[in-house]
C-alpha cells in the first residue's frame, strides 16, 4: 500500500464527524498488533509516514492502562478506572477525554484549513499534534512535513535554516518554500533532512541460515541469529584473536574463509548496536525483509536448533520477498556492515518501499539530536531543585533519561548500564538510580581519571588559577613517594576546566579518527611507558641515558625521569650539573615520533613545537634513542585490538554550582569568548588562544556542556556579568506546590502554605525572593513542620526583610508564630526624646509550642485555636 492510499484509508476511517464522536475506547485501546484504535493508528500503522513512535503514552493525553496503578507523586498524572491520564484535562477519566477530543477536533479544522500557526497554539503533546495534523492536509498541497518531534525540527531549523528561534510553523514554512508539495514528494524531502542531520546508525546485510532457511522462524520470532553453535557464548572471548583460535579448532576451514567467520561472528556480539538497520536477504538477488536491532546481544540454546546467538530485531516490512539485480547484488556472507557504500543501504530499503523515517534514530550525539544548548543556567529562588536538577539534565546530555511533561525519566538505556553496575536496582528509588548512575561518571575514584562529569562550586575567592590554571608550590618529588624533600618547587598545574576540555578535546579528536590511528595512538603510549620505565631503571643505577650525537653537536644525558599525577612525565636532562636542566615533555615527544618514525622529520630543525635550537637538538636525539628502543623491544609489544576501540564523540559536563556567586571576570579571564557554540573547537569559526602560564594553546571543544546553577535570591540576573549572560540559555525553575499534593501533614495543606507564602513574598519583595518547594518535602509530621519552619524558613524570612518583623508577621498572616510587644508590656518607659512610644518589639516564639492551627492560618484566615475556633456557619471572615 502507498502513502496516499494509506493516508486515505486513514481518513476515511477517521473522518473529523467520527473524531468529534469517538468513544474512549474508539479513541485507546490495549491487545497489541489487533488493535484498530485511532490512538493505534497514529502510532503504529501509521508510523512508515513519520514515526512518533516510543516515549510515554501520556503523549495522547489519556491511554489505556493493562491495571490500575497508584497516582504518582508530582500531582500531575491520575491513574483510576484502567486508564492513565494528565490531570490537565480533567479529574475524571470522562471530562479527560472530552476536552482531549475537543483539542483534537481543533487540530484536524485547523489541518484542514492550512492554519498552522492555530495548531501550534493547541496545548497537546506537540509531536502527537503534529502528526494528527499531518494526516488531514491536502495531499496534493502539504504545509507540514512528516518530522514532528519539536527538538529534531530545532536542530533542523539551526543547521539547515540558520535560526533555531524559530517557531514550529516558521520552520515548516521555510523547509518547504517554493514549492508545492504532494504526499510522494514530501517524504523525500524528509528523508533527506533526516540522512543529513540524524542517521548516525549502522546498515548490515544479514543471511537467516542457508538460503535463508531460518527467515520465517526468525521473522516470526522477532529475532537474529547466527549459527557457529559450539563457540559458545560469544561474550566471553576476550578478543578476535581468541575467538578466530577457537574457531580454528572445532570449524577447520580456509584462512579467509575463518577470517569472515571471525569477523561475523565478533560484530554480531560487540559491533551491532541497538537502533542499527538490519536487511535481511537470501542468496545474491533476494531481499526478504528489513528492520531494527532493539536489543543486545544474548544466548540462548532452547530457541533453535541451529542458532545460540542472538539480538531481537523489530522487523518492519511484509513477510514477503523482493528481487535486486545488476549493481545491487547481494553479499553472500552470513553479516556484512554496508554502512560506509554511500547510497547501498537507502537503495535496498527504496526496494522494500521502507524509507529512513520508519524507524526511531538516534543520533551519536544525543544531547545535539535534542538540541540541548551547551551552556545553560537553571536560576531560582532558594529550595527550587536546582542543584538536584542538575543530575537530570547531565543524565540527559548523556542519553539516560527522557523528558516528558517536564519530568526525567530513566529509559532503557540507563536501565541496561545499572545493570553493568551490578546495582540491585529492584529495590532501588528512581532518584538512587539516577544518583548511581551520575557518580558512575563522575568516575574519578580509579586512578585518579577525570570521568565525562566534574562538579564545582564558586566562591568569591575562587579565581582563575583555580579554575584554569596556575602557579601551584609543591614539594620536590611530591608526586613521587621514594623522592620526597623539604626543597619547595612550583608548577603550573591545571584547573578543573581546562582538565575537562583536555578530556573533551582529546575525545572529539578521536571521533575524527579510524580506529587504526587511534590503535596507533595506543602502541606510541604503550611504548613511551615502556621507554619511562627503562630510562628510570637506568637512572636508579646511576647508568645514565646519553643523548650524545656527534652530528649535531649534543653530549647531554637523561638523568632523571619526572612523574605527574596526571600521567604525564618529563625526562630531565642536565645541561649544568643541579644548576640548569632542560624538561623533554610526553606531548612534545609524542607530537614529533610519528612523523620522525614516517620520515618526515629528517633533522633537529623539522622539530614542532619547540623554538630553542639545543632543545630542538636534544628532542631529536631522544626520539633516535626511542626508535633504537622500539627496534630492540618490538617483541615485548601486542598489537592493540581495534574491535575494542570507542571513537565515538561523547559529550562531557561540568556542573557549576552557585556561578553567580563568582567573579566571572577574574575567573574566566580571555576565555569567555571560547565559551560561544560558534567558536568552539570543532565549529566552522572555532578560536583559540594562548594561555598565560604554561604558553599552551587553548581552545574549548563542542562536546562540553556547561550547567550552572543561580540562586535569585543572592544575585538577579540582571547583575549578572554581560558577557557570561550572552553565552548562556537561562531555565527559570519556581516554586512549584503541585510536588507537594500527595505530603501528608497532620492536617496541614502543604500546597496551600507555600502558594499563600509565596505570593505575600511577591508582594511585599519580589518573586525572586519567594520560598522554594524542598523546604517542605518529606516533613511529614507536625513536628517535622514545625522544624523546617525555625530553622530553615523563618532565618530565611529574616534575611530577605532585614529583620523587619512586621512585614515576616504579615508573611504569616499574623498566625501568632511571632509576638510584639510595646513598652507597656516589658514594663518599661523611655522618653519620647530617644524612642517612639509606638515602637514594638518583636520576637520568635517557643516553635514546640506551635499548633496546627497556626499553620493553617497562613493560607486560612479562619483558622483558629481549637477550643475557640468558630462553625463555619458563623464565621464570615474570607479564605485565601
Amino acid at each position: 500500500m502507498t502513502d496516499r492510499e494509506l493516508c486515505e484509508e486513514f481518513r476515511q476511517k477517521w473522518s473529523l464527524e467520527r473524531v468529534q464522536n469517538m468513544t474512549l475506547d474508539e479513541y485507546t485501546s490495549i491487545g497489541g498488533a489487533k488493535r484498530d484504535d485511532f490512538c493505534y493508528w497514529i502510532e503504529r500503522k501509521l508510523d512508515s509516514i513519520g514515526s512518533i513512535w516510543g516515549g510515554s503514552s501520556f503523549k495522547f493525553g489519556i491511554y489505556k492502562c493493562n491495571k490500575d496503578e497508584e497516582q504518582r507523586a508530582d500531582g500531575k498524572r491520575i491513574y483510576a478506572d484502567g486508564y492513565a491520564w494528565l490531570k490537565k484535562y480533567g479529574d475524571t477519566k470522562e471530562t479527560a477525554f472530552d476536552e482531549i477530543k475537543s483539542r483534537i477536533a481543533k487540530i484536524i479544522k485547523a489541518s484542514l484549513d492550512n492554519d498552522l500557526v492555530g495548531i501550534d497554539s493547541i496545548d497537546f503533546g506537540v509531536a502527537t499534534k503534529w502528526k494528527i495534523a499531518f494526516h488531514y492536509q491536502n495531499l496534493d498541497d502539504m504545509k507540514i512535513i512528516n518530522i514532528f518531534k519539536e527538538d529534531w525540527l530545532k536542530t533542523i531549523a539551526e543547521q539547515e535554516l540558520g535560526d533555531k528561534n524559530l517557531s514550529i510553523p516558521q520552520i515548516y514554512t521555510k523547509i518547504l518554500a517554493g514549492k508545492i508539495w504532494d504526499i510522494e514528494s514530501i517524504h523525500a524531502r524528509a528523508r533527506e533532512l533526516w540522512v543529513r542531520y540524524f542517521d548516525s546508525r549502522n546498515y548490515w546485510i544479514y543471511k537467516a541460515g542457508e538460503q535463508g532457511s531460518k527467515w520465517q522462524k526468525m521473522y516470526d520470532e522477532g529475532l537474529m541469529g547466527i549459527g557457529w553453535r559450539k563457540l559458545g557464548d560469544l561474550s566471553g572471548y576476550k578478543d578476535g584473536e581468541e575467538l578466530e583460535s577457537k574457531l580454528k579448532e572445532i570449524y577447520p576451514t580456509s584462512a579467509q574463509a575463518r577470517y569472515n567467520d571471525t569477523l561475523t561472528n565478533w560484530d554480531f556480539c560487540h559491533t551491532i548496536k541497538e537502533g542499527d538497520i538490519i536487511i535481511a536477504a537470501s542468496g545474491r538477488d533476494t531481499l526478504l525483509g528489513y528492520g531494527e536491532v532493539v536489543s543486545g546481544y544474548f544466548y540462548d540454546e532452547s530457541i533453535d536448533d541451529e542458532f545460540a546467538s542472538f539480538r531481537e530485531v523489530d522487523w518492519r516490512s511484509d513477510n514477503r520477498v523482493w528481487k535486486v539485480d545488476g549493481d545491487d547484488r547481494l553479499v553472500i556472507k552470513t553479516l556484512t556492515n554496508i554502512t560506509k557504500y554511500e547510497g547501498y543501504p537507502q537503495k535496498l530499503l527504496e526496494i522494500m518501499q521502507a524509507e529512513l523515517g520508519d524507524f526511531s534514530m538516534q543520533s551519536k550525539d544525543i544531547a545535539e539530536s535534542k538540541n540541548i544548548p551547551l551552556n545553560q543556567i537553571l536560576y531560582g529562588p532558594p529550595g527550587t531543585g536546582k542543584t538536584y536538577s542538575t543530575i537530570d539534565k547531565a543524565l540527559e546530555i548523556l542519553g539516560y533519561v527522557d523528558e516528558s511533561e517536564k519530568k526525567f525519566e530513566l529509559n532503557e538505556k540507563a536501565l541496561d548500564k545499572l545493570k553493568e553496575l551490578s546495582l540491585d536496582i529492584d529495590t532501588m528509588s528512581k532518584r538512587d538510580k539516577k544518583k548511581a548512575l551520575f557518580d558512575k561518571f563522575m568516575g574519578k575514584e580509579q586512578n585518579m581519571e577525570q570521568g565525562q562529569i566534574s562538579f564545582v562550586t564558586f566562591h568569591q575567592s575562587y579565581g582563575y588559577e583555580d579554575f584554569v590554571e596556575g602557579i601551584k608550590p609543591r614539594l620536590s618529588g611530591e608526586n613521587d613517594e621514594s623522592q620526597i624533600s623539604e626543597k619547595m618547587e612550583y608548577e603550573i598545574k591545571d584547573g578543573i576546566f581546562k582538565r575537562m576540555c583536555k578530556e573533551a578535546s582529546k575525545n572529539y579528536e578521536n571521533s575524527q579518527k579510524t580506529k587504526e590511528q587511534i590503535k596507533q595512538d595506543m602502541e606510541l603510549d604503550d611504548l613511551i611507558k615502556a621507554y619511562v620505565d627503562y630510562v628510570r631503571e637506568q637512572c636508579d643505577k646511576r647508568d645514565y641515558v646519553s643523548l650524545k650525537d656527534e652530528h649535531i653537536n649534543t653530549d647531554k644525558n637523561i638523568i632523571d625521569v619526572q612523574s605527574y599525577k596526571t600521567g604525564n612525565f618529563s625526562f630531565i636532562v642536565a645541561i649544568e650539573f643541579d644548576r640548569y636542566k632542560v624538561y623533554l615533555t610526553k606531548d612534545k615527544i609524542k607530537s614529533n615520533y610519528e612523523k620522525f618514525k614516517n620520515n618526515e622529520i629528517k633533522s633537529w630543525e623539522n622539530i614542532i613545537g619547540i623554538d630553542d635550537k639545543y632543545t630542538k637538538k636534544l628532542y631529536f636525539s631522544l626520539l633516535k634513542r626511542l626508535k633504537e628502543f622500539e627496534n630492540k623491544k618490538h617483541e615485548n609489544f601486542t598489537e592493540s585490538n581495534t574491535e575494542n576501540i570507542d571513537n565515538r564523540l561523547k559529550p562531557y559536563i561540568l556542573i557549576i554550582d552557585e556561578i553567580n556567586r563568582g567573579n566571572i571576570s577574574k575567573i574566566l579571564g580571555e576565555l569567555i569568548t571560547l565559551l560561544e557554540p560558534s567558536k568552539r573547537k570543532g565549529e566552522s569559526e572555532a578560536l583559540e588562544v594562548t594561555l598565560p602560564y604554561s604558553q599552551e594553546p587553548f581552545s574549548v571543544p563542542n562536546n562540553l556542556y556547561i550547567i550552572g546553577t543561580m540562586n535569585t535570591a543572592d544575585r538577579s540576573i540582571a547583575l549578572l556579568d554581560t558577557a557570561l549572560r550572552r553565552r548562556f540559555e537561562f531555565i527559570e525553575m519556581m516554586p512549584d506546590s503541585s510536588v507537594l499534593e500527595n505530603e501528608s501533614c497532620d492536617g496541614v495543606d502543604l500546597c496551600r502554605l507555600l502558594d499563600s507564602i509565596n505570593k505575600r513574598i511577591s508582594f511585599l519583595l519580589d518573586r525572586e525572593h519567594q520560598i522554594g518547594h524542598s523546604y517542605l518535602l518529606n516533613v511529614g509530621s507536625l513536628e517535622n513542620l514545625r522544624a523546617a519552619f525555625s530553622k530553615k524558613i523563618l532565618p530565611l524570612l529574616q534575611e530577605y526583610f532585614y529583620d523587619d518583623y512586621a512585614k515576616i508577621n504579615a508573611v504569616l498572616n499574623n498566625n501568632e508564630m511571632i509576638k510584639s510587644q510595646t513598652q507597656q508590656d516589658l514594663g518599661i518607659k523611655l522618653d519620647d526624646e530617644f524612642v517612639d512610644s509606638q515602637k514594638k518589639v518583636w520576637s520568635i516564639t517557643d516553635s514546640s509550642s506551635w499548633a496546627q492551627w497556626q499553620f493553617q492560618k497562613i493560607y486560612d484566615t479562619n483558622a483558629k485555636p481549637a477550643e475557640s475556633k468558630e462553625s463555619p456557619e458563623s464565621s464570615n471572615e474570607p479564605s485565601e
